[in-house]
């Protein structure tokens, strides 16, 4: 019973954004020949929403970080939370002339708070969060300054843990194991010069803790071009 409710504690910390880490069209956004520095804001249909700043260049390496924050509550008989900090790195590779780009990307999120509660337990916790993985993205067509970019990103993901856990008479403190699993994302980027539109569906694999989610992201590009 134990170890079951850690692994579940664990996995309510689960649902990323690394994949969502500003690329350009690797992953659906606009490219920083538009500005070399993007911000932005997201929703996740799971109730994750959260805010980034990134910065690259064209060809080259480019890199964001993020705060998000999740939040649900069903009172007086359930509550639970977490804020995560993440940073991502990334390189794109543009494929010549094809229109494709490839970019692999790697990832590591810190849960600064996390606490869930229900009539018979309660925990709190913070947790590290580490992604690997790449992407891939092809400039579908333009009209004008209008370009449709999907995408679709594939990484492993990695969450350790370590808090207190009590359910019952029983309390445990320390650290429950790794919980690992697949995620994989589809983004269908609409961009005009610097501004991105990104409706995206993520599906975790692996797991079955975690459902398929849906979310909307949008982006702008500052700086020089």
């Amino acid at each position: 019973m134990t170890h079951r409710i850690l692994v579940t504690a664990a996995a309510a910390m689960v649902v990323t954004i690394g994949t969502q880490a500003g690329g350009q069209t690797c992953l659906g956004r606009a490219s920083f020949s538009s500005g070399s520095a993007r911000v932005g804001a997201n929703y996740r249909s799971v109730s994750i929403y959260g805010g980034e700043v990134g910065y690259g260049k064209t060809a080259s390496w480019f890199g964001l970080a993020q705060g998000d924050r999740w939040q649900k509550s069903d009172a007086p008989t359930f509550s639970a939370s977490w804020s995560r900090l993440m940073a991502t790195a990334g390189y794109q590779v543009p494929i010549k002339t094809s229109g494709f780009e490839v970019c692999p990307l790697a990832s590591f999120g810190y849960y600064v708070s996390g606490q869930s509660h229900t009539i018979n337990s309660n925990s709190d916790y913070t947790g590290r969060q580490y992604q690997l993985g790449g992407a891939i993205g092809y400039s579908a067509g333009a009209s004008r300054d209008w370009m449709v970019v999907p995408s679709l990103a594939m990484q492993f993901v990695r969450q350790t843990a370590n808090g207190t856990w009590e359910y019952g008479d029983q309390t445990f403190r320390g650290s429950p194991p790794a919980y690992d699993f697949g995620l994989s994302t589809f983004t269908l980027g609409i961009t005009k010069d610097r501004f991105t539109f990104s409706p995206f569906l993520q599906r975790p694999f692996g797991t079955r803790s975690l459902t398929t989610h849906w979310g909307l992201g949008l982006g702008y590009n500052v700086g020089k071009k």
